[in-house]
């Protein structure tokens, strides 16, 4: 049996690709048996099922909010869910109901916490082990009773929480949010799901910084947020890089390099959709070991020079993740079908590049202008008047 490989992609938006055996392979298959790329991809689709839970009282919002997310209406009226319209809604407990709407669950929470711990606890879990719980508070009404046991509750579950206070063009007065983030003890995001007040520049944000690795998961359900939580994943991965490129010992963090810089590749693709699924795309390893490899060992050279060496090894392998991040971006946004290796534009070709575009422009220009100047401006009027005068006045003397 032969163990090279070849991989080959009847849908590589799907990520449905699979490495069948062939000649010409063994060497990416090494590399992927060293980084372990199952694993990391695994995990990239693991991060792609995280779920959000907008959860609070009946008629805070909730539906709104997703309808101001998604672009859909799916609300007969504000802060009702209609059943079955995206997602199957149901009742787990009294007074208790869910709808899910793909990464986002919507939950009307009873006015009532149950007595019993048991049955608190069942509440909790009902909402499927969320990645983040975001509460729903009523501006209008303001904090209630209800309200605070609901937050102390999810509090102390241990999920990750963020208050909002929604219906804020209704009241728009700061001192509301004040004293809503007193009252329930932690900060408070007044937002308005109708008119979209802070749900892009303050909600969504908040909810990248609780949860980093919801940014696969938004990004890909949400359009609007793509490119930011592209970049997000970007940055944080060019932070890490640039920490593990900065440690003395040369080569010793060439797989980590690799790896990062890879799951960079691979987490753009799935914010854009293109999700993997247990296989590894060969254009992906081999435009960033072979795109990056002589610059691996520049790395590996530069290290030789104790502190401003290894300063300048972490500064570079950020650099370079950055712009595999950035060509990810290029590469997916235009539907993966240009070559990915094309568009990793680096510092110098860029430069380049613009010094070609401005020797042309200048070449443009100097043909526009006449090389010689054939002609000389005569004197002004009052010069040709004067002289004649001062002519006149020498005859006169003369005769």
């Amino acid at each position: 049996m032969n163990d090279e490989y070849e991989y080959d992609e009847p849908d590589r938006k799907n990520g449905n690709g699979r490495w069948s055996e062939s000649v010409g392979g063994g060497w990416f298959d090494s590399l992927r048996d060293l980084c372990q790329w199952d694993g990391l991809a695994a995990e990239i689709g693991q991060e792609s099922q995280a779920r959000v839970a907008f959860v609070g009282l009946p008629g805070v919002g909730k539906s709104l909010l997703f309808n101001r997310l998604r672009g859909w209406v799916i609300s007969g009226k504000e802060g009702t869910a209609v059943s079955g319209a995206v997602g199957d809604g149901y009742e787990f407990e009294a007074n208790l109901r869910l709808e899910s709407l793909g990464i986002f669950i919507l939950a009307d929470l009873p006015p009532h916490l149950p007595e019993v711990g048991l049955a608190r606890l069942n509440v909790l879990l009902a909402l499927g082990e969320p990645a983040l719980v975001v509460y729903l508070l009523d501006a209008t009404v303001g904090v209630t009773a209800a309200d605070y046991r609901w937050v102390a509750a999810l509090r102390a579950a241990g999920r990750p929480l963020l208050a909002v206070l929604n219906k804020w063009d209704l009241v728009g007065d700061e001192t509301v949010a004040a004293e809503a983030s007193e009252r329930v003890g932690m900060p408070v995001i007044p937002i308005s799901a109708f008119t979209g007040h802070n749900v892009e520049e303050r909600l969504l944000p908040a909810m990248l910084n609780a949860v980093p690795r919801l940014a696969v998961p938004l990004g890909r359900e949400l359009a609007s947020l793509r490119r930011h939580a592209a970049r997000r994943v970007i940055r944080q991965a060019a932070l890490l890089a640039g920490v593990v490129g900065a440690q003395p010992v040369p080569l010793l963090d060439l797989p980590f390099q690799v790896m990062i810089q890879v799951g960079v590749v691979m987490r753009v693709g799935a914010a854009y959709g293109y999700v993997p699924t247990g296989s590894l795309n060969r254009e992906v390893i081999g435009t960033v070991v072979g795109t990056l490899g002589i610059r691996y060992l520049a790395l590996a050279l530069v290290k030789f020079i104790p502190f401003v060496g290894w300063a300048a090894a972490g500064l570079l392998s950020s650099g370079m993740t950055f712009l595999i991040g950035e060509a990810a971006i290029r590469y997916y946004e235009g539907g993966a079908t240009v070559p990915l290796q094309q568009l990793v534009i680096w510092p110098r070709q860029r430069l380049q590049n613009g010094r070609s575009r401005l020797s042309r422009r200048m070449k443009q220009v100097t043909r526009r202008q006449p090389k010689w100047v054939t002609a000389v401006p005569g004197p002004p009027e009052e010069i040709i008047e004067v002289q004649d005068m001062d002519a006149n006045m020498a005859k006169e003397e003369h005769h």
